[in-house]
């Protein structure tokens, strides 16, 4: 009897060990279904960054809306945000989608959500005005590499020369000659500044697509001394329309009728610099055209930052990709009129 007390006291013992292995996997799936539903149905969760990596892209696609409040409309998918660009007037947004393998590009009626695929080359691309993007293709692939110029309305790319290649004559140790440009931006029609760092200026003529020779690409920095104020005083003594292309996040910009203004954190009033309604945690973009929304998206948020010995930048190990959503304005405050 005692042989047989030893014997089964092992098995006792391992019996116990995968009963207790088995209950914590229960209460660890169960937590994790509990997790699951209330993220995915929107009842806790929405802004942490750890259930985003953990179920967003497990989530229903139809319950994306749901984890978000009745003013805030998801316009593309953090699981298909591969990148956007917003057009001047928030009509149109240039979707990059990570998941879509034969036509990534999409141009989206943020007004419609109607969806038109468009055949674009890896590149920068940004918008000059509703229908015309600015693109700088790297070399390489099945497209020409350099600056060309996509029309919406005819679904085309336009190359366009640099300066450079133009008037190489018109360079010196990497400066261009101020008179030669400045004689040059005379034939063309209008001239459009991409604000952020080393800003291109792209020069078009009224024949850039059939003659592109006749308007050309040049960079600011090579302006001596950058010389970017006293280029645009000349445009305007010369009647030569020239436009800014806004950066990617302004982190305020103001109502098509000026009385609202919208910051990463929310909108406003401009007269009271009253909080009207709270934006989701991202940056924003712009107003739709009809200033009834505000865009607001993000670059993928860090959730692991990585640490190299030696090294002071903090780089990122798992990021988080973040929708692009419409902040919409409320009813009472749609009319100048009727603002409190």
């Amino acid at each position: 009897m005692d042989n047989l007390s030893v014997d089964n006291h092992p098995r006792e013992k391992i019996n116990q060990f995968w009963q207790g292995c088995f209950t914590r996997l229960v209460i660890l799936a169960s937590i994790s279904l509990i997790l699951y539903i209330g993220y995915c149905s929107g009842l806790w969760g929405r802004n942490s960054l750890l259930l985003q990596y953990l179920f967003q892209c497990n989530c229903p696609s139809f319950g994306e809306e749901w984890r978000y409040s009745d003013q805030i409309d998801v316009l593309v998918s953090a699981c298909n945000n591969g990148g956007i660009r917003l057009s001047p007037s928030g009509r149109w947004l240039l979707v990059y989608d990570r998941k879509a393998k034969n036509s990534p590009n999409y141009l989206l009626n943020v007004k419609t959500d109607v969806e038109i695929p468009v055949d674009l080359p890896e590149g920068e691309a940004y918008f000059l005005n509703d229908d015309l993007l600015y693109i700088f293709i790297w070399y390489g692939g099945d497209h020409e590499g350099g600056y060309h110029i996509y029309d919406r309305l005819a679904d085309s790319l336009y190359p366009i020369p640099s300066f450079n290649k133009i008037q190489p004559k018109a360079y010196k140790y990497g400066k261009v000659n101020q008179n030669t440009l400045f004689t040059a931006l005379l034939s063309v029609k209008e001239v459009f500044i991409i604000d952020r760092a080393f800003p291109p200026v792209i020069a078009l003529s009224s024949d850039f697509r059939t003659l592109p020779e006749h308007s050309f690409v040049f960079d600011y920095s090579a302006l001596p001394n950058h010389k970017s104020d006293l280029m645009e005083k000349f445009l305007e003594q010369n009647n030569i329309t020239y436009h800014h292309a806004t950066t990617n996040y302004p982190h305020e910009v103001v109502s098509p009728s000026g009385t609202l203004i919208a910051r990463d954190d929310g909108i406003y009033i401009v007269e009271t610099n009253q909080l009207i309604v709270k934006a989701p945690p991202l940056l924003v973009r712009g107003w739709t055209n009809d200033g009834h929304g505000v865009v607001y998206s993000s670059t993928p948020r860090c959730l692991l930052p990585l640490f190299l010995p030696g090294i002071d930048d903090v780089g990122c190990a798992v990021r988080v990709p973040q929708p692009v959503l419409l902040l919409k304005v409320p009813e009472e405050y749609l009319s100048p009129a009727k603002t409190p």
